[in-house]
C-alpha cells in the first residue's frame, strides 16, 4: 500500500476522514428503503448492527458505548478523546469515527454516510434512543 502525505485544512480534518473511510468502505448496499423508517427498525436490523459492531475498532467502542448509555445526550470530541485515552484529541475523533462510519458501509447499511447511526451537528455527536437499545442489545455486556 501506498503512503501519501497531503495538506488538509485543520477546519476541514474531519470531513476528510469521513470521505476517505467512505471511500475506503464502498460497499454495495442492504440497506432498508429510505421511505420506511429508521434502518433500526426494519427487519434484519440487528444482523446490521451486530455487524457494524463487530467492525469497530477498541476506540470506536469506547464512543459508542458512551453514547449508547445515554441516548441523545451530547457528546463533544474531547468528551470522547478523553474516555478512549486518545492521543490526538478531537483530531484522533474524527479519525476514529472516519473508519466507524466504513464499518457501517461494509456491514451494508449505506444511509448519508453515518448519518442514522449516530449524529453530528459539527460540535457534538449522539445516537438516537433506538439506535442506542439496538447497539445495546447486540453488543453483549
Amino acid at each position: 500500500m501506498a503512503q501519501i502525505t497531503i495538506p488538509v485544512p485543520d477546519d476541514r480534518l474531519a470531513d476528510f476522514y469521513r470521505q476517505f473511510a467512505d471511500w475506503l468502505g464502498e460497499t454495495a448496499s442492504t440497506n432498508p428503503s429510505p421511505t420506511a423508517g429508521p434502518w433500526y427498525d426494519q427487519p434484519g436490523a440487528a444482523e446490521i448492527a451486530s455487524r457494524i459492531w463487530s467492525y469497530l475498532s477498541p476506540n470506536a467502542r469506547v464512543m459508542f458505548d458512551l453514547m449508547i448509555e445515554a441516548p441523545d445526550e451530547p457528546f463533544s470530541p474531547s468528551d470522547f478523546a478523553e474516555a478512549a485515552d486518545l492521543e490526538n484529541g478531537g483530531h484522533g475523533v474524527a479519525g476514529v469515527l472516519g473508519r466507524a462510519g466504513a464499518a457501517v458501509k461494509k456491514a451494508g447499511l449505506i444511509t448519508d454516510g453515518w448519518h442514522g447511526v449516530w449524529n453530528w451537528d459539527r460540535e457534538n455527536y449522539s445516537m438516537d434512543p433506538g439506535a442506542a437499545a439496538l447497539f445495546k442489545s447486540v453488543r453483549g455486556y
